[in-house]
């Protein structure tokens, strides 16, 4: 264990009281031990920072940073300067990664040289009940078709290597200011070159509350997405074109699903009515699905655009 490399994993901190030490405790518990745990703390009206002082206390790996009415943004892009790992690890206030989370994914990136890795997580909610499995792709051409329409991880899931965010002069906040701050950041690592993956198992438990600020502004967090998501298409059309060239193969309707997303809206914008064959033999339901949600976007687009 003691050839380790070092995981800085960095956990943003506000009026957290309820659910900070579930989260604090859960990286605690890691079969993988070598990390630091960087706090990022925004004052809060609650007992957080007592909490978290007291478990500083109970281990030296982890360190407390101020970050007043900063915002996430700032937070994160602060831990990363600060950090002194050679991975990122995300981790929320509110969220629980289980025991040998940090451990697999740190294997299945130098196992398959990857820049970033995430894992699937399964929903909670305020009280801790389990919700849906999130199945998130696990290639990285398949987490390049979900980028096109979705996030490909969850934010607080992933790990990603330190040294090609400094090497590619990258930070949260590049495009967006506000809430779409994980897309964005996902986006210009992967036009930077980065390599994608998933591990196949669920190690997060990732609990939606009503005071996320996803939640508050949801009209928001659609157009930010949605122009991300536009000029993230635009600029790989070529990358689409060549998967659009080759057979192409699905474990799971869930990658399918956003195949044939990525499909009807190259057929939209480069009226190249050839591609329609690849719409031939699918799910039904699923192709009814992707249809519907693509026609919204295009229409939303096409305001969006009207009212600049």
């Amino acid at each position: 264990m003691h050839d380790q490399k070092l995981v800085s994993i960095i956990l943003p901190a506000f009026n957290a009281e309820e659910y900070i030490a579930e989260a604090i405790d859960s990286i605690l518990n890691q079969t993988y031990i070598s990390w630091e745990l960087i706090i990022i703390y925004d004052k809060s009206s609650d007992k957080s920072l007592d909490i978290i002082k007291d478990y500083i206390n109970k281990d030296s790996r982890i360190s407390l940073v101020y970050n007043p009415a900063k915002g996430l943004i700032s937070a994160l892009n602060h831990g990363i300067k600060i950090s002194k790992g050679d991975f990122i690890a995300r981790m929320d206030a509110d969220d629980i990664s289980m025991s040998d989370r940090i451990e697999l994914q740190i294997k299945y990136m130098i196992l398959n040289n990857l820049d970033i890795c995430g894992c699937h997580h399964q929903i909670i909610n305020d009280k801790g009940d389990l919700g849906k499995v999130i199945y998130n792709p696990l290639s990285h051409e398949h987490c390049f078709i979900r980028l096109l329409s979705a996030v490909p991880f969850a934010h607080p899931s992933v790990v990603i290597r330190k040294d090609f965010i400094i090497k590619n002069n990258l930070r949260y906040g590049m495009n967006t200011n506000m809430l779409a701050e994980d897309l964005d950041m996902w986006i210009n690592m992967f036009n930077a070159g980065a390599i994608f993956g998933n591990i196949n198992q669920i190690k997060l438990r990732y609990r939606i509350l009503n005071s996320s600020l996803s939640r508050k502004y949801p009209k928001l967090l659609m157009k930010e997405s949605l122009i991300l998501y536009n000029t993230f298409f635009n600029k790989n059309l070529k990358s689409i074109s060549n998967i659009l060239n080759k057979k192409n193969e699905f474990t799971n309707n869930n990658d399918r699903y956003y195949f044939l997303r990525m499909v009807i809206r190259y057929i939209i914008r480069k009226r190249k009515i050839s591609k329609l064959n690849k719409l031939f033999y699918s799910n039904m339901s699923i192709l009814f699905k992707a249809s519907l949600v693509e026609i919204k976007n295009y229409i939303l687009q096409i305001s969006l655009n009207f009212n600049k």
